[in-house]
């Protein structure tokens, strides 16, 4: 292992975003409110799409871990531009290949998002849901800021179990 780098990456390379973002989903599909089998069906044209906004930080942005060229980790921030809801962010697909963790890669991407999300003078919130069973994450979120603002209960489905999401903020 190398230095671990914490940057954006080129659009060009979208492929790579594609890569890890379903390697998040098969690796702990019960991390996130999506499917592997649902994202796995995007063409690769919304792909494109997601990392050319992101380039621009247009609804979105997306950070990743490397490990000289390799993409070990990402998280993302997304907002829409209704009146009402664009001056939250929601942070989202935080994910670190399973070898690296424990090393403070999900605290460097998630306070280089943080770090992000507040130079944009839109945005006063940041907010977040995570599998309430995932302590893991959920002690990563509070390390970074975020408080536990509620509780949606059996709000996730996997297979026959139902799971509790707890909802998390920050106010900046």
């Amino acid at each position: 292992m190398g230095q671990i780098v914490i940057a954006p990456l080129p659009a060009k390379d979208w492929q790579k975003f594609k890569e890890i973002r379903l390697e998040a989903l098969r690796t702990n599909p019960t991390a996130f409110s999506n499917t592997y089998e649902d994202i796995a069906k995007y063409p690769d044209e919304k792909w494109q799409k997601q990392m050319k906004q992101s380039e621009k930080k247009d609804e979105n942005y997306f950070l990743f871990a490397f490990d000289g060229d390799k993409v070990i980790g990402m998280n993302g921030a997304y907002w829409t531009n209704k009146p009402v809801t664009k001056h939250i962010a929601e942070v989202f697909g935080v994910f670190v290949n399973p070898a690296y963790r424990g090393q403070g890669i999900g605290k460097r991407l998630m306070d280089e998002i943080i770090t992000e999300i507040k130079k944009n003078p839109q945005f006063k919130k940041i907010k977040l849901g995570v599998n309430a069973e995932n302590i893991q994450a959920l002690k990563l979120y509070l390390s970074c800021g975020l408080k536990v603002v509620g509780r949606l209960e059996k709000e996730l489905k996997f297979g026959d179990k139902y799971c509790d999401e707890l909802l998390l903020e920050m106010l900046i």
